[in-house]
């Protein structure tokens, strides 16, 4: 077995949410294992109570994942078939923050496609200039996991679109973070497919009822600790998309416009980030509304979004 990484997801078995370790083809459950390494429990159930306990909690795992590689029989872990995978925060406390227009490709989406003059403002403090940076946000009930279903909403929206984004979580509070400093604010990594309704969008004049509704945050299906990545987002993580199989996003997150820290830094001025919050770090071209005519999503549909390093996250468009 190779060893045991800080890879965090929930799950349920049929007993109950907890908290797990990917294994691969398994899941190290991380409360049974406990008690049986140490003969008590300590680790609190669920991922966003660990992160909010801080490196005690960290610590703690950190020691059990050791016992169980050195003696993989002490681990209590279940099969991942028959088990159903949960977000890895399922119910964020505060709304999931977006960046958009944070790809050199989507900016020349959104001129050519949309006729936006998103270049009329740009930022000169940038290497290559572009516009500051753009902030929105999605209710908490969007949040589904991996495999589960996206609503179709019929009747409410007709232009079911997709965006592929890595996203990351803050570990520690903070407030007019240094640029410098954000890296120690951010505890791990995830993928978020970051739905969006695009006639709703344009109805109202702004993106919130069109990227909060229920349903529209799939994410998963790990939260990768930030010293668990093989490489920094800056390096450049390879992501893509995927619908029914065919190819959309094709990119790496070294190509973000507003790097992980920097953004962080900008969306701390004056707002406090709290540990729990998920930042959804934009989406680069291909989504349905790039292709020409638009390629929205129908019941049925597999959309696919794979970052490196982190996972596959997996849903379809259900029925109804």
């Amino acid at each position: 077995m190779s060893a045991l990484t800080l890879r965090f997801l929930m799950f349920d078995d049929g007993a109950g949410a907890r908290l797990g370790i990917d294994a691969v083809d398994r899941i190290l459950d991380l409360a049974a294992t406990e008690r049986a390494v140490f003969g008590g429990g300590e680790l609190p159930g669920t991922l966003l109570e660990l992160i909010k306990e801080g490196d005690k909690a960290l610590d703690r795992v950190r020691g059990v994942l050791e016992k169980v590689d050195a003696d993989p029989d002490r681990g209590r872990f279940v099969s991942v078939a028959g088990t159903r995978r949960l977000a890895p925060i399922p119910r964020p406390e505060q709304n999931v923050l977006c960046l958009g227009l944070n790809y050199a490709s989507h900016l020349d989406e959104a001129e050519d496609v949309l006729g936006l003059p998103v270049r009329d403002n740009l930022d000169p403090a940038l290497a290559a200039p572009a516009p500051p940076l753009t902030m929105f946000s999605k209710r908490p009930n969007t949040v589904i996991g991996p495999d589960s279903e996206i609503p179709l909403h019929a009747g409410v929206t007709d232009q079911i679109d997709y965006e592929a984004e890595l996203a990351f979580v803050i570990g520690r509070e903070g407030c007019n973070i240094p640029e410098e400093q954000a890296e120690q604010h951010v505890f791990g990594y995830t993928i978020i497919n970051e739905m969006s309704a695009r006639d709703l969008q344009v109805r109202h004049m702004q993106v919130f009822k069109g990227k909060s509704l229920d349903g529209y945050c799939p994410m998963g299906p790990v939260v990768v600790h930030r010293s668990a990545m093989p490489k920094t987002p800056a390096q450049g993580l390879k992501l893509q998309s995927r619908v029914n199989g065919e190819l959309r996003h094709d990119t790496s997150t070294d190509l973000l416009i507003y790097d992980i820290p920097r953004a962080l830094s900008i969306l701390s001025q004056g707002m406090t980030l709290f540990p729990g919050d998920v930042v959804a770090t934009g989406n680069p071209a291909g989504s349905g509304i790039s292709f020409n005519p638009p390629k929205y999503l129908s019941a049925g549909d597999v959309v696919e979004v794979e970052i490196e390093g982190i996972g596959l996250l997996r849903n379809r468009i259900a029925n109804r």
